[in-house]
C-alpha cells in the first residue's frame, strides 16, 4: 500500500499508514466555524495551564445534548466538539496562534498503536510527531479575548475508536499555553459485523448517515 506524505513549513514530511486513517478519516467532515461563540457556562473544566492562568473548558454535545468531557456514541451520532479558554490577564490582546491536536485509536482489529494528529486551518488532519513546535496553527494570528471560544469539530465521525482531543495556543515568546485535559469520546458501531461460520462469509452491516 502506498504511504501518504504531508509537509508543510512547520513539519517535515511525516509518512502516514494509509489504509488505517483512511479508515478514520474518510468519514470525518470538519465544519470550523472559527467566529462563533460558545458558551463557557455550557462547557466541563478541563483544568488550568501549567504555563499562567488559563483555564480551559471543553466537551462534546452528542445529538444536541449537553456537553460532556467523555462521552460514549454510536458513530452515527452526530457530534460538536468545542472548547473554551478564560484567558490569563496578562495574555489577553496578545496574537497567538491556536492549535488543535490529538490521538485517535481505531477499536481492532487490527491492533495498532494510537494516531497522533493536528488540524490545521481548513480542519484537515494531518500527522504529528507529539512535539508541540511542529504543531500548525488551526487558528493563526488571534487576539486573544478574555474569553476565547475554539469551535473544533461539527458533524458525523463513522470510524469506532478511542478519540482524544486537546486545544492550546502559542504566545510571540513561544510559551505553549495547553488543556491540561483532553476531551475524550468512544465511538462504538451501531451495528457489529457477523460471521457465518458455515460458509465463512463476513456480513457487514449498511452505514446509514443522517443528513
Amino acid at each position: 500500500m502506498k504511504l501518504q506524505t504531508y509537509s508543510s513549513r512547520w513539519l517535515n514530511p511525516i509518512p502516514l499508514i494509509g489504509l488505517v486513517l483512511a479508515w478514520f478519516f474518510l468519514f470525518l467532515t470538519t465544519t470550523v466555524t472559527a467566529d462563533t461563540e460558545v458558551s463557557e457556562n455550557l462547557l466541563p473544566a478541563l483544568g488550568t495551564a501549567k504555563e499562567g492562568d488559563s483555564s480551559f473548558a471543553g466537551g462534546i454535545s452528542v445529538d444536541g445534548k449537553d456537553y460532556q468531557k467523555s462521552v460514549v456514541k454510536e458513530f452515527t451520532s452526530h457530534m460538536d466538539i468545542a472548547g473554551n479558554i478564560t484567558v490569563a490577564p496578562e495574555h489577553v490582546n496578545q496574537v497567538v496562534d491556536i492549535m488543535v491536536y490529538g490521538d485517535y485509536k481505531p477499536f481492532p482489529p487490527p491492533v495498532v498503536d494510537p494516531i497522533h494528529f493536528m488540524l490545521d486551518s481548513n480542519g484537515d488532519v494531518l500527522a504529528w510527531d507529539k512535539n508541540t513546535t511542529t504543531l500548525v496553527p488551526f487558528q493563526s494570528t488571534i487576539p486573544l479575548k478574555p474569553i476565547q471560544s475554539v469551535p473544533i469539530y461539527r458533524g458525523h465521525l463513522t470510524a469506532s475508536g478511542l478519540l482524544n482531543v486537546g486545544f492550546a495556543y502559542r504566545l510571540p515568546d513561544k510559551t505553549f499555553v495547553a488543556s491540561p485535559e483532553k476531551i475524550r469520546a468512544k465511538m462504538e458501531p451501531s451495528h457489529y459485523a457477523t460471521l457465518d461460520v458455515r460458509t465463512g462469509i463476513m456480513h457487514i452491516p449498511a452505514i446509514n448517515i443522517p443528513n
